[in-house]
């Protein structure tokens, strides 16, 4: 991940590393690989597990730069993939606040796979979070993340596109990185009522009604509510 982030063609980075208190050795793999490269960077390490989207929020207050990028640890770019998104929000102006990538999905060895990316994304959430280059005046427009919410990236999406337009380059520029551990049975529904929830809250045009109706209609069956 930081070897691809010094290998962007885009010249001007402000690189914030955060850590939301790891039981592995990653401050430390940060740390030494920050002072072999001298690379500036800002830290955000937690010494207390507060949350991924409280640790986004603290960091939303070091941002600088006119667009923002958000990728995890075990993800990696495109070397052009930075310099070809602000390009793109460039040429779109103003109206644009965010803009998105095809991406390749790779397994643990860093090889790429032959399965598709968004047939491992829950449904509706087709934005792969390590492709999107966002306007940072699109951020900060758009709030801070709610800290009680697990599908903070689609969140992010439907508030952004509630004020702006999305962009799209049909380029796969970023890597992410498919595990063999799935999430628990429990984490996957939340995030799915999660989905539906903020379908309801966004959807306008009823566009969505049909999946949630037919989502809670078949839980509702099973004794799932009462």
């Amino acid at each position: 991940n930081l070897n691809s982030i010094k290998a962007q063609t885009y010249p001007s980075i402000q690189l914030i590393v955060a850590d939301d208190a790891s039981k592995d050795n990653s401050i430390e793999v940060y740390e030494n690989w920050l002072e072999k490269n001298n690379y500036p960077a800002i830290k955000n390490f937690h010494t207390k597990n507060t949350g991924l989207t409280t640790t986004l929020n603290e960091c939303f207050d070091l941002i600088e730069g006119k667009y923002v990028k958000f990728i995890a640890a075990d993800d990696y770019l495109h070397p052009e993939a930075i310099e070809k998104c602000v390009n793109r929000l460039e040429e779109l102006g103003n109206d644009y606040g965010m803009v998105f990538t095809d991406t390749w999905a790779i397994n643990d060895k860093s090889e790429i796979t032959k399965e598709e990316l968004r047939e491992k994304l829950v449904l509706g959430n087709t934005m792969a979070a390590l492709t999107v280059l966002m306007r940072t005046e699109a951020l900060k427009k758009t709030g801070k993340y709610p800290t009680d919410i697990i599908v903070e990236d689609y969140y992010r999406w439907l508030t952004i596109s509630e004020h702006y337009w999305i962009g799209y380059i049909p380029e796969k520029l970023a890597y992410y990185r498919l595990h063999e551990q799935n999430i628990s049975k429990v984490k996957e529904n939340i995030i799915l009522e999660e989905d539906l929830i903020l379908k309801m809250k966004f959807d306008k045009t009823g566009i969505g009604k049909q999946n949630i109706d037919n989502y809670f209609k078949v839980n509702y069956f099973k004794g799932n509510y009462n």
